[in-house]
């Protein structure tokens, strides 16, 4: 009998053995184009800069290129690998002045210490010569570093203390206008400080003793808060042509109401029965009981005698109410600007 069996069975194992072959060199390619193609993070430290770039470049040049980190000459850097990235330090070229016995040179730094620059510049410091900053500061650009003959002095002087201003109101001044009512005096320190100084350069100060020998006396000024009226004390011809003499004359806005307004009764704060010649006030402004004249100012209306007997939750500072008989009344005066003549106080 025919049967095709020993023929499948060697096909299918030179199959299995090239698909064992094939699989793990595919996997394998596939794992190192991923490699060669996926981007690399870069940490660009540049001074106080610190850049995150991710790029597919490796050369550091072009990746600083890319990151917008330009180098000036003589500007240079260094690469080191960290956990997950690249790290790339920029170093910038730092020019330092080296100012010895009057003569300056110039040199160049990259941001080590003061003491490592002098060993790299075989400088050495003479027993009598100091030096303008600890061996221990950083360089940095523009740096000028003294060396010469140093000097420590204690100096002594007197500085001010500036004394403060104080305002408070003053209820019986017009208003803004301010007194002295204390003169401001500086007061006095006296300091002591340890200063260091370079060929006859001040390098450094330390500030040792601060003694107050007098304490400042602050300046106390009034300020005026009394508003002024105009026409204080003064002669008014009424509309009956009778003349009164008026202490005071003030321009106030005036509202109407009745007793048959909501919220209003037949009776005055002061306990009075409300009628025409009834003024609601501000008692801060005008004190209750006080006799009034009021006309308009548009010369429509002279309410004429009155006495402020009442007040009112709205009527505060240059308001005031008059009060009508009716509400038709009330409407017709509506608001209005008036002169209040102050007769007598309450």
């Amino acid at each position: 009998m025919f049967t095709s069996k020993p023929v499948f069975s060697k096909f299918w194992r030179l199959f299995s053995r090239i698909i064992l072959v094939v699989v793990p060199v595919s996997v394998a390619v596939l794992l190192l184009s991923l490699t060669v193609f996926a981007k690399n993070t870069y940490y660009i430290n540049d001074g106080d800069r610190v850049l995150v770039h991710m790029t597919y470049a490796t050369d550091p040049a072009e990746i600083l290129n890319e990151a917008g980190v330009e180098l000036d000459s003589g500007d240079t850097y260094t690469t080191q690998t960290v956990p997950g990235a690249s790290e790339i330090t920029v170093q910038r070229r730092q020019s330092i002045t080296v100012v010895r016995d009057g003569v300056s040179t110039q040199v160049f730094s990259y941001g080590e210490t003061l003491d490592a620059l002098l060993k790299r510049l075989d400088l050495e410091l003479t027993s009598q010569e100091v030096i303008s900053f600890p061996l221990g500061t950083q360089t940095y650009h523009g740096m000028t570093v003294t060396i010469g003959k140093g000097e420590t002095v204690q100096e002594n002087y007197i500085v001010q203390m500036p004394f403060e201003t104080v305002y408070c109101q003053d209820p019986t001044l017009p208003e803004g206008e301010e007194v002295v009512l204390v003169a401001g005096v500086n007061g006095l320190k006296a300091c002591t400080d340890l200063v260091s100084y370079v060929d006859g350069q001040e390098v450094s100060r330390t500030v040792m003793t601060e003694t107050v020998t007098h304490q400042p006396v602050n300046a106390l000024i009034a300020v005026g808060t009394a508003v002024e009226q105009p026409g204080l004390s003064g002669m008014l011809t009424t509309h009956t042509g009778e003349v009164v003499r008026y202490l005071r004359a003030y321009t106030f806005k005036a509202t109407a109401y009745s007793k048959h307004d909501p919220g209003c009764d037949e009776y005055t704060a002061t306990g009075t029965k409300v009628r025409y010649g009834v003024v609601a006030v501000d008692p801060k402004v005008i004190p209750l009981g006080s006799q009034l004249y009021i006309v308009t100012n548009d010369g429509v209306y002279i309410y004429g005698f009155a006495v402020a007997e009442d007040t009112g939750g709205a009527i505060k500072e240059n308001r005031i109410d008059l009060y009508f008989d009716t509400v038709e009344e009330c409407l017709r005066f509506g608001r209005r600007e008036c002169t209040v003549y102050l007769l007598s106080e309450g």
